[in-house]
């Protein structure tokens, strides 16, 4: 779903929208609504709720968005936004929102952000596996942790067969379902260090000659 303000609407909007129909297997249902009719008694059949994701503007400035958002949008809701670099912005604090991944210009940067997330600081536990051989370990130490701790997945790119498969039905679970896997190309070898990753939460995230690339998958 689109958000419109009244800064005008956002270029990314009709961008997203014709990416639709050019996604293999995906169907997207894309529908805008005004900023305004959030605001309205009967709120004119809007409704976040049943949102995957949700596209704005200028989210770090607009305190009506945030109020809007706060009370009709759901925790860990994926946001992506655009922000006119021509406005400062503001610094929100990251239990409000967190920023994911950027990616901008002189004019606009795209953020993807996770509203209101619900886990900041958790303890993390990472495992390497280069191979099927390595599940039977990997899933002992997933086992082996508390409901709520994050397990990082180390795989080489491309990926052992079966392990995303394994990472989306775990993902899935009641418990232990805080599961994210980073695939890192075979030639960086060596030069790969986990001090050198933002903080991973989505599920699949892939580290390629020093770049990050973001899998954002609705089933995760």
């Amino acid at each position: 779903m689109a958000v419109t303000n009244n800064r005008s609407k956002s270029a990314v909007f009709e961008k997203i929208k014709n990416v639709g129909p050019n996604v293999n297997g995906v169907t997207i249902d894309y529908e805008e609504c005004d900023l305004e009719d959030f605001s309205s008694a009967k709120n004119n059949g809007c409704s976040l709720k049943k949102a995957d994701v949700v596209i704005l503007r200028n989210l770090s400035i607009d305190d009506t968005m945030c109020q809007m958002l706060h009370f009709g949008l759901e925790r860990d809701s994926f946001i992506v936004n655009e922000e006119d670099n021509m406005y400062t912005g503001r610094v929100r604090p990251a239990a409000l929102y967190k920023t994911l991944a950027s990616h901008g210009n002189e004019c606009t940067r795209l953020d993807l952000v996770r509203w209101r997330p619900k886990q900041l600081d958790t303890p993390t536990t990472a495992i390497t596996v280069r191979a099927n051989l390595d599940f039977a370990h990997l899933t002992a130490t997933r086992a082996s942790l508390p409901p709520r701790n994050r397990l990082l997945i180390i795989a080489p790119f491309p990926t052992p067969a079966g392990l995303k498969s394994l990472v989306q039905t775990w993902r899935k679970d009641v418990q232990r379902n805080h599961i994210h896997l980073v695939t890192v190309n075979t030639e960086e070898g060596n030069n790969f260090f986990l001090d050198d990753l933002p903080h991973v939460n989505l599920a699949f995230t892939v580290f390629d000659h020093v770049s990050v690339i973001f899998y954002f998958y609705l089933c995760s």
